[in-house]
């Protein structure tokens, strides 16, 4: 899980926040959640080594998540660590052990970003940032296997208040074998938002929004050394591509700010509408009353 943004901040590994479950294939939990406590494990009891790539930040790799952040702090591939390393290989909470088979991960939490356009996004591999870019770890043979199918239960941005739409709650989306992995992409438009439960009341400060979507599939074949074709049956590019398999959730701010304030009716309100109500249907009746009289007495009616 991590996140960048417009103004060249990086946050990989955005955990301090969030919790991780383990799902078996049917979406039933497999442990309790565990939370994260990234860069937090220089006291822990138990200081395991990092193999090479720890820090003063980070001295011990107490968990696997530890081992391959400082990884990829480094810049190093973990292809071979994680296969190796006790944290990653063996039966202890947390290793990569327990991922094998159709298993699934459930996240929970919160995340604090700049106030500008950015993106979060759960991808593969592990991440880094080198020479000031930010960058994706990961092996491009294996990338098929990524699953990316998703359920989001809750995304919101801000504090909610009674009525508030949230458009993304409870979106899902599959992918199939004959679809096959890819990238989700939802693209977010942040609306700040000024929320008054009464006229005159202590304004809450929030943010809505709304969002398009886009998918590109991998359109990969099982790993092959034969090139991909075009129509023109020119070589476009070996298969399979380079292409990161993940869901993005990309987010920009509108330069407009929308104040909601709620009216409520009072009671008088509503005694003065029945009013108006009784009195209308009193001389719509009155009228037709008239007419009737009139016609009666000029005979018109017998």
């Amino acid at each position: 899980l991590d996140a960048m943004d417009v103004a060249g901040d990086y946050h990989p590994y955005m955990e301090q926040h969030m919790s991780k479950q383990r799902l078996d294939e049917h979406g039933a939990p497999l442990r309790p959640p565990s939370r994260a406590a990234a860069n937090a494990n220089a006291g822990s009891a138990e200081c395991l080594s990092c193999y090479g790539a720890e820090s003063p930040e980070q001295p011990c790799c107490a968990t696997c998540d530890d081992l391959l952040r400082a990884y990829g702090n480094k810049g190093w591939s973990s292809a071979e660590i994680k296969l190796e390393a006790p944290q990653c290989a063996d039966d202890r909470p947390g290793s990569l052990k327990e991922t094998k088979g159709e298993r699934g991960c459930r996240l929970a939490g919160w995340l604090e970003v700049n106030k500008v356009a950015g993106n979060v996004h759960i991808a593969m591999g592990e991440s880094a940032v080198q020479n000031g870019r930010f960058i994706h770890q990961f092996d491009p043979t294996k990338a098929h296997a990524f699953n990316v199918s998703h359920v989001v239960n809750e995304l919101r941005f801000g504090d909610r208040y009674d009525g508030m739409a949230a458009p993304l709650e409870g979106a899902a989306r599959y992918v199939s074998p004959e679809t096959g992995t890819g990238l989700f992409q939802y693209f977010i438009k942040l609306v700040p938002t000024l929320y008054k439960a009464a006229p005159g009341a202590e304004p809450m400060s929030t943010v809505r929004y709304s969002y398009t979507q886009r998918f590109r599939p991998l359109q990969l074949r099982a790993p092959t050394d034969e090139p991909v074709l075009d129509h023109h049956d020119h070589a476009r590019a070996s298969s399979p591509t380079a292409m990161l398999p993940g869901v993005f959730f990309v987010y920009d701010f509108s330069a407009f700010m929308v104040e909601v304030t709620r009216y409520r009716n009072t009671v008088s309100h509503l005694l003065v509408r029945v009013c108006a109500i009784v009195g209308g249907v009193s001389t719509v009746v009155t009228f037709i009353d008239w007419v009737i009289r009139q016609a009666k007495a000029r005979k018109l009616i017998s």
